[in-house]
């Protein structure tokens, strides 16, 4: 997966802890092509989850950044353009969004982008 970051390129990361809006607003600040969100709405209940995966999807669409979500979760990456499950540290499947695998994968990541040249 080539995520074609140039040198000296700003990329935004939001961990486990950064699921607050200030981390988030400071994220977006620095005004990143790419946000890397690792396990960002994995301690949060439902309706919180839900309003992250929003702010982030508004952002994506808004800022035309592409959004790199790390995540266990099979229904937060049912949202995404595209899935990569990853096993044993190495890419195990790369299916469709529909036909994403049905048992727990070690990680799934996605990503979203608007395919946009605006950057």
């Amino acid at each position: 997966m080539d995520l074609d970051v140039a040198p000296g390129e700003c990329v935004a990361m939001l961990g486990v802890s950064g699921t607050g809006k200030t981390t988030l607003a400071r994220a977006l600040a620095a005004g990143p092509r790419i946000l890397v969100c690792d396990e960002s709405t994995s301690a949060l209940d439902s309706d919180t989850e839900r309003d992250v995966l929003t702010v982030l999807e508004k952002a994506r669409r808004d800022l035309g950044l592409a959004v790199l979500l790390i995540t266990h979760s099979l229904d937060v990456a049912a949202g995404a353009d595209r899935v990569v499950t990853v096993a044993d540290s190495r890419i195990a499947a790369t299916p469709d969004v529909q036909g994403a695998p049905s048992p727990p994968p070690s990680h799934l990541a996605w990503m979203r982008h608007d395919h946009k040249e605006s950057r």
